[in-house]
Parts: structure tokens; C-alpha cells; sequence
């Protein structure tokens, strides 16, 4: 039995041990916390040497879908938080307001792929998501939270350049060279490898966070509820079960790595307390997901 066929396969379990190490080993998994940036680099570049521009341009062109992807990740769990504001202290409400107006994670390109879904549609989200989050997060945290933050744009800006546009052009230098046969062969399985460093790395800090009491079971199923509701309105925009997925994956997984960073910088562990939650959740999802679609096939050419 190869370490191809067991990364394949178990691909779930992979992901559940970098989550227990990220929490019961946070000490350890700190080492990995200054090369996560350089880890999504990996994983965009491994993600992005097959990608269909033409199909990324076409997905672009479909401007409902566009806008109605940008309302669900954007505005719908935002709204939902404001709804329940009575519910939670108010620095927990607030962490729920900076993490839910977050963008599409980055690492959703290599996930959309790894459960069968597009690349191509799944790049166009995440990146104008990305782009857009300068502007729209500290507009939105305002507007629902009366909480005015302040952060660099062109240092967010520039972020993203490096995670996003950096590797994926570099990834279309390497599509047109001999590397492009070997990471056709062995990309996935050192994606998997790559995201498993990367959610140890992602989980560590929340690792230090996370209490366990009866506040954190409430916030944790408060969060699993906003999840699953943007992953089924996912399954609903989809055309078809490919999109269907891609969809319901870049709606629900959130970039919760920011509203940590900014919570912690500018409030506070009780305020960076629902990024850590929602990174938990959102990590936790992609278990079941291999299990309930098991009919994608890992290793199609997107």
C-alpha cells in the first residue's frame, strides 16, 4: 500500500491529526506559524499549474452567481450575527462581526479541487473576495458593529498580491515547463502534505486561545449553524454537483486568519475568540465533506 493511495484516501484523518496537534500541541505547532504565509503560497502555486483561465474568465462573465457569492460570504452571516446580538457579550459579538464579514480563505482553490469541485470558478471568488476585503471589512465592522478599525490597505493590499498573484503567475511559468508533467503526478498528495502543516500552523494559536466552558460550546454551535446555512445556500447556487461543491466550499470556509491577527492587535483574546472558533469549525467541516462526497475524484484535471 502506497503513501500515494493512504494520503488519498485518508485524507480526512490527515486532516483531524493536524487539528489535534494544533490543539493539544500548540507549543509545537507556534514553530510552523511564521511559514504559514509561505505554506498558502505552496499551496495556490501547487493549485493553480492546471488552472482553466479561459473558464475562470467565463465564471467571472456570470455577474448574478458573482454578486450573490459576494452577498452570502460578505453580508448573510454578518446579518445573522447582528440578529443574536443579544445573545453574546459584546466582545464575543464583535469577534463574530470581524470574523464573519471575512473573505473566502485562500486555501479554498486546493480544497475545491481535492473534493472535486473548480478551480477555476473557486479562484475567481476567492481572489475578488480577497481584493475586495481592504475596503468592505472595515465599511461592514462599522456599519454593524459601530466599531471603527483601522487597517493598512496597501499593506493588506500587498498581502494578497503575494499570496494570490505571486504564485499563481508563477504557477503559469511552471505549466509551460517540464515541471508541470511532475506536478500533474504528485501535486495533490504534497498538497495534502502542505495543508496538513497548515492547519496545525493555523490551529496552534487557537490552541492557546480556546476555554473550554459552556460559552465556547454555545459560540462553537452558534458558528457550525452559520457554516452549514452558507454551505447549503452553496449547494443551492450550484449548477451542478462540480459546482455544487465549489460553491458550497468557498461560501462557507472563511479567511479567519486576519480577524485573529486584528482582534489580538487591536482588542483583545475574548474579541479573537470567535476566529478561533470559526477556524476550528471550518477545519473540522472538511472530514465529513471527503465522507458525504465521496464520489469526487481526487485526481481529475480541472
Amino acid at each position: 500500500m502506497s503513501i500515494k493511495f493512504l494520503l488519498n484516501k485518508y485524507s480526512w484523518l490527515i486532516i483531524l491529526i493536524a487539528i489535534g496537534l494544533g490543539i493539544f500541541l500548540p507549543n509545537q505547532g507556534m514553530f510552523l506559524k511564521p511559514y504559514v504565509s509561505y505554506l498558502l503560497m505552496g499551496l495556490m502555486f501547487l493549485s493553480c499549474v492546471n488552472i482553466d483561465f479561459a473558464r475562470s474568465w467565463k465564471h467571472l462573465k456570470k455577474v448574478r452567481k458573482v454578486i450573490m457569492s459576494l452577498m452570502v460570504i460578505f453580508l448573510l452571516s454578518s446579518m445573522l450575527v447582528y440578529l443574536f446580538r443579544g445573545f453574546f457579550s459584546e466582545e464575543i459579538f464583535l469577534g463574530l462581526i470581524l470574523v464573519s464579514v471575512m473573505p473566502a480563505g485562500i486555501s479554498v482553490i486546493f480544497l475545491s479541487k481535492l473534493y472535486g469541485g473548480s478551480t477555476a470558478k473557486s479562484l475567481v471568488i476567492s481572489s475578488l473576495t480577497n481584493f475586495l476585503s481592504p475596503i468592505v471589512v472595515p465599511v461592514l465592522v462599522l456599519w454593524l458593529a459601530n466599531v471603527e478599525i483601522e487597517v493598512n490597505v496597501w499593506q493588506m493590499f500587498l498581502t494578497i498580491v503575494k499570496l494570490v498573484v505571486v504564485p499563481v503567475v508563477v504557477a503559469q511559468f511552471a505549466s509551460k515547463t517540464f515541471l508541470k508533467e511532475k506536478i500533474e503526478k504528485n501535486g495533490v498528495y504534497l498538497s495534502i502534505i502542505i495543508l496538513f502543516l497548515l492547519i496545525w500552523g493555523v490551529i496552534a494559536p487557537v490552541g492557546q486561545i480556546l476555554v473550554f466552558d459552556k460559552m465556547l460550546l454555545e459560540l462553537f454551535v452558534f458558528v457550525v449553524i452559520l457554516v452549514l446555512i452558507n454551505l447549503n445556500l452553496g449547494l443551492m447556487l450550484g449548477s451542478d454537483w462540480k459546482a455544487k461543491k465549489t460553491y458550497a466550499i468557498c461560501l462557507s470556509y472563511k479567511n479567519f486568519t486576519l480577524p485573529m491577527v486584528l482582534a489580538l492587535s487591536l482588542f483583545g483574546p475574548q474579541v479573537a475568540l470567535p476566529a478561533a472558533v470559526y477556524a476550528l469549525v471550518n477545519n473540522l467541516m472538511l472530514a465529513p465533506l471527503q465522507w458525504i462526497w465521496r464520489d469526487s475524484k481526487i485526481l481529475d484535471k480541472k
